[in-house]
């Protein structure tokens, strides 16, 4: 995504744009597919809760320790993953970043 909007993220830095509000915009656009993920897979689990339990022996239909684990660690994972990008994206020169159009 950050390749892809090289120009952008240049005019943005060229028309005043610092560091941090790159890194922001950067984080924020690498996050919401994880916030959408997270909110389809909750309520995915939730649904086929029950008929997997009734599939499976010794399986509950719904674990809150799971779930929580779930939500807790895919951010956590994500944010690192998406850390570099942005810091890369905010290193760019708006100068190079507009010639290489």
């Amino acid at each position: 995504m950050v390749a892809r909007r090289t120009n952008e993220i240049g005019v943005r830095m060229a028309l005043g744009a610092n560091r941090g509000n790159v890194i922001v915009m950067t984080l924020r656009d690498a996050m919401a597919p994880v916030g959408l993920g997270l909110v389809i897979g909750i309520l995915a689990a939730l649904a086929v809760g029950n008929p997997v339990a009734s599939q499976l022996y010794g399986v509950k239909s719904h674990d809150p320790l799971i779930l929580f684990v779930a939500v807790l660690v895919l951010p956590l994972s994500a944010i690192p993953a998406a850390i570099v990008p942005a810091r890369r994206a905010a290193s760019i020169d708006p100068f190079e970043a507009l010639r290489t159009d």
